[in-house]
């Protein structure tokens, strides 16, 4: 784990904002129980990742491609090149969403 103790302040704070957004749909799978901390995501995010980044064009079609991404400091991290459609997708409507994909 590389995360700072602000980073993981941080990253609880999404996390509890996050939960207290959440509709009665998900507050039904995601009990308190069934919650992980910071720390607890921080640990099982250690490492390289396959990830899902789904990116918009500019007539809102989505497009999700993979990516290998790692979790350092409280959030991913992924490269792609300036002329790629990605990078362009995210330099015009940074709103984006990456999944992380099990091995």
């Amino acid at each position: 784990m590389h995360e700072t103790t602000a980073d993981l302040a941080a990253l609880q704070d999404l996390l509890d904002r996050s939960y207290a957004a959440a509709g009665p749909h998900l507050l039904r799978i995601i009990t308190p129980q069934r919650r992980l901390s910071a720390d607890q995501v921080a640990d099982r995010l250690t490492g390289m990742r396959l990830l899902a980044l789904a990116t918009v064009t500019a007539d809102g079609r989505p497009i999700v491609g993979p990516v290998d991404g790692i979790f350092f400091r409280g959030a991913f991290h992924f490269g792609s090149t300036p002329d790629s459609v990605r990078f362009r997708h995210i330099k015009n409507r940074p709103e984006s969403e990456i999944g992380t994909v099990s091995n």
